[in-house]
């Protein structure tokens, strides 16, 4: 009987443990936690270039048992870009932010520095700075921003003008 006991105990813990990675880690595509989606438009500008995130080793894809690309992956379940597009961020968590964003597709993103994952860094020095808008307005969040849906987010690295910046 004891046996039985601990057989069953042991299943249900399985059992637990197999939903609750499905819930939170699994890679499950476009319905992610909660159900949450929401989206923001964002654009970076390096030295007045608009740099590319529709490369497609920053595109997230739901893996299938066929896929033999490593870039086909999905590079985190809570907050990504797809389907070509690099001016659309989808979140599905509540919460995320830019740097955590940043971090999900190898770069790094604060109020000083914006480094590629190719180990390019753009940091403030002299006359080149970082600035981070919001919804046309200046904002200081830079990697702590949690992005709302619909926001429309601008990354600019330089020396511009306000009128540049417009």
């Amino acid at each position: 009987m004891k046996d039985n006991l601990l057989l069953l105990a042991g299943a249900a813990i399985v059992i637990i443990a197999a939903l609750g990675y499905q819930l939170f880690f699994a890679q499950t595509g476009e319905q992610v936690i909660n159900d949450y989606h929401a989206h923001a438009d964002f654009k970076a500008y390096l030295n007045g270039q608009a740099y590319d995130f529709s490369q497609d080793k920053y595109m997230s894809q739901k893996p299938d048992s066929n896929f033999t690309n490593e870039t086909k992956k999905l590079l985190s379940n809570f907050v990504h870009l797809h389907g070509g597009d690099g001016e659309v961020v989808h979140f599905h968590l509540k919460g995320i932010n830019l740097g955590y964003f940043f971090r999900s597709i190898g770069m790094k993103f604060n109020s000083t520095c914006l480094a590629t994952d190719l180990k390019q860094t753009y940091c403030n020095s002299g006359s080149e700075t970082l600035k981070f808008f919001v919804n046309g307005k200046a904002h200081a969040g830079f990697d702590k921003y949690v992005p709302q849906d619909l926001d429309r987010m601008l990354i600019s690295f330089g020396n511009e003008t306000q009128q540049e910046l417009d």
